[in-house]
């Protein structure tokens, strides 16, 4: 039930389609896991795992790179995300903070 309820929530908040990349910006944590099920199993999103530990220069390249749709940051790397998500000139992602 709560992968389908979490499933639900990202397909409303950030219309999602199959196909569409998501960054995911947080720490080793179970929300990780149940979010990586919502997006991958249940949207037949691309999951981008970003590391935490990494720079706002490597987070612009990959960012850069693989054209996310959407970035889900924990409140922790929200500076860091922001930052990063602010010198892709491109097309910014849009956003979601979970803390």
């Amino acid at each position: 039930m709560i992968h389908h309820i979490h499933t639900q929530a990202l397909s409303d908040v950030a219309r999602l389609q199959p196909g569409d990349v998501v960054g995911v910006l947080a720490p080793n944590c179970p929300e990780v896991i149940e979010t990586h099920f919502a997006l991958a199993g249940g949207l037949r999103a691309v999951v981008l795992n970003l590391n935490y530990r990494l720079s706002v220069d490597e987070l612009v390249h990959i960012l850069k790179d693989a054209g996310p749709t959407l970035i889900i940051a924990h409140a922790e790397f929200s500076d860091v995300i922001l930052k990063a998500t602010n010198l892709c000139t491109e097309s910014s992602p849009r956003l979601m903070s979970k803390g």
